[in-house]
C-alpha cells in the first residue's frame, strides 16, 4: 500500500523517533511518506492525499486538535481510510473514535497492530477482530458506545527486531549537530504524571531495552552523518549495570563523541560505578528529575518517594564526578501550596545544577494525576485543553495553563514560571532588561492571582 503519515509535531528541531521505529518496521512491505506539520501547512498536505491509499496520524495530546482538524478536511474530500496512533489516541480511544473521520486507532506500540491492519486492508479481507491493539467500529452495532471493539495490544520483547528508526523518511532539522537516540522503551517507575505508568497499569507495558550492539550501530551511523553529540532520550537511561558497562566500552571504542542521558536521583546513587564508566566513554551531561521541592508532593501526589537528602546527594555525586547536571522541575501540581512551590526553588539552589528547567504541569488524559485533578475539580471548565506553549522555556511570554493547584490559581503558577526565568534562565543573565521584564511579570501575575483568589474570581 501507499501510505502517508502525518506527524503532528510542529517543532522543526524535534524528531519523532517513535514514528521512525514504526516506519522502519513496515517500510519493506509498503511505500511510505511522512508529512510533518512543522514543514507543511494543511493545504499542502491536502493536495497530496489522492496519491495515497491510507492516511495515518501520529500525535500527542497537544497536537491532537491540529490533526483532527486536518482529518476532517481530508474526509470531506476523500474516502481514504484514516488511522490515528500515538499516546493521546491510546489514552482516550473512545474520545478519539467519537470523531467519525477516524476509522481506526492503533493503541500503544503500533508496529504489530498497524502492520496487520495494512495486511487486512491490502487483501480486502477486513478481519479486524484478531488484530491486537486495533480499535475499530463494529459496523454490526450502530450504537457508538457499544460499537468500539479492540483486543489488548501485543508488545515486542526483542526491540532489535524492529530495527533502527527510519530517520531518512522523517522530517526534522538534520543539521543541528546533535541527535536524539532511544535505547529502551518504558520505565520501571510509576510517576503519576507519566503515560508509562498508565500503559503499565492498563496493558502490562514493561521496560525493555535494545541490545548494546544495535544502539552502538545507530550511534556510529549518526556520527558518520555528522552528529557532533548525542542525547539519549530514554525515559530512564541509567539502569542495568551490565548493559551500561558493555555500552560504555563499545561507545568509547567505536563512537567517542559527547553524549547526555537521563537518570533519577536513586539510580544515580545506586550506579556510581556505572556513571564513572559512562563519563570515561564520553558522558558530559545528565538530566535528573526533581519535579518538586516538597517531600509531601513527591511522595503522595507524584509517587516519587525520594527524600531531599537523596536528591542532594545525587547532584553532589554527579558534580564530584565532573559531569554537568540539569534538573527538571514542575509547578501547578494538584494540592501544591505557595510555600511548596518556593521549596522547589530552594532545593535547586542547594543542589546547584548547571541548568534547570521549570514546566507547568499538564495533566494528560488517562494519567493518575489527571484523575487526582478531576476528583478535586481543579480543571473547572478547562478539561481536555492541551497547549504545549504553556511549557515554553525560551525568551517569550508564558501562557496560562489549564489547571489550578487547589491552593494556587493559574496566575500564581505563571508568576512562579516568570520568577524561575528571572533567577535561573541562564541565556538571559546578561540581558538585564529582559530579566527585569521577567521579574515585573512575576510580581504582576502574583498580584493578579491573589486578587482573583481573594474575590473568588475565575
Amino acid at each position: 500500500m501507499k501510505i502517508l503519515i502525518v506527524d503532528g509535531n510542529k517543532d522543526k528541531s524535534q524528531v519523532n523517533l517513535g514514528l521512525g521505529f514504526l516506519i522502519q518496521y513496515i517500510r519493506h512491505n509498503h511505500r511510505i511518506n511522512v508529512a510533518s506539520l512543522a514543514f507543511h501547512n494543511p493545504d499542502q498536505i491536502l493536495s497530496r492525499i489522492p496519491e495515497y491509499e491510507l492516511i495515518g496520524f501520529s500525535c500527542i495530546s497537544e497536537q491532537f486538535s491540529d490533526c483532527i482538524s486536518l482529518a476532517k478536511k481530508i474526509r470531506q474530500r476523500y474516502k481514504v481510510p484514516i488511522v490515528f496512533g500515538g499516546i493521546h489516541a491510546t489514552s482516550c480511544p473512545k474520545e478519539v473514535m467519537s470523531y467519525p473521520e477516524v476509522d481506526f486507532i492503533c493503541i500503544a506500540e503500533a508496529e504489530i497492530s498497524f502492520s496487520l491492519l495494512l495486511r487486512e486492508l491490502e487483501k480486502k479481507t477486513y478481519n479486524f477482530s484478531q488484530i491486537p491493539g486495533l480499535v475499530y467500529r463494529n459496523k454490526n452495532n450502530p450504537a457508538l458506545h457499544n460499537a468500539l471493539s479492540y483486543r489488548p495490544p501485543r508488545f515486542i520483547d526483542d526491540l532489535d527486531t524492529v530495527g533502527k528508526p527510519a530517520r531518512d523518511l522523517l522530517e526534522y532539522n538534520k543539521n543541528k549537530g546533535s541527535e536524539n537516540i532511544i535505547s529502551s522503551r518504558g520505565c520501571p517507575y510509576h510517576c503519576t504524571y507519566c503515560y508509562n505508568s498508565t500503559m503499565n497499569e492498563i496493558f502490562g507495558f514493561k521496560y525493555r531495552r535494545r541490545s548494546v550492539e544495535s544502539v552502538i550501530e545507530e550511534c556510529i551511523e549518526l556520527k558518520y552523518h555528522g552528529a557532533k553529540g548525542l542525547s539519549f532520550a530514554d525515559d530512564l537511561f541509567l539502569i542495568n549495570q551490565k548493559w551500561i558497562s558493555d555500552f560504555s566500552k563499545l561507545y568509547k571504542e567505536k563512537v567517542d563523541i559527547p553524549f547526555g542521558c537521563t537518570a533519577r536521583p536513586e539510580t544515580v546513587l545506586a550506579n556510581v560505578n556505572s556513571l564513572k564508566e559512562l563519563k570515561d566513554s564520553g558522558l558530559k551531561s545528565i538530566w535528573i528529575g526533581i519535579e518538586s521541592g516538597s517531600e509531601r508532593i513527591r511522595k503522595f501526589i507524584l509517587e516519587r518517594a525520594m527524600s531531599d537528602k537523596t536528591i542532594i546527594d545525587a547532584f553532589r555525586t554527579v558534580r564530584e564526578l565532573g559531569i554537568s547536571s540539569k534538573s527538571y522541575n514542575m509547578v501547578g501540581i494538584p494540592t501544591e501550596g505557595f510555600m511548596e512551590a518556593i521549596s522547589t526553588f530552594l532545593i535547586n539552589l542547594r543542589v546547584r545544577p548547571n541548568a534547570a528547567s521549570y514546566y507547568t504541569l499538564i495533566p494528560y488524559p488517562g494519567t493518575k494525576i489527571s484523575k487526582i485533578a478531576d476528583d478535586l475539580n481543579l480543571f473547572r471548565d478547562r478539561k481536555n485543553i492541551y497547549d504545549d506553549r504553556i511549557n515554553i522555556q525560551s525568551e517569550v511570554d508564558i501562557r496560562l495553563g489549564t489547571l489550578d493547584s487547589g491552593k494556587m490559581n493559574r496566575y500564581h503558577i505563571v508568576g512562579f514560571r516568570y520568577l524561575w526565568k528571572f533567577l535561573f534562565f541562564r541565556h538571559s543573565r546578561k540581558k538585564i532588561f529582559l530579566r527585569l521584564k521577567y521579574l515585573y511579570n512575576s510580581i504582576r501575575f502574583f498580584i493578579i492571582g491573589f486578587y482573583k483568589k481573594y474575590y473568588g474570581l475565575e
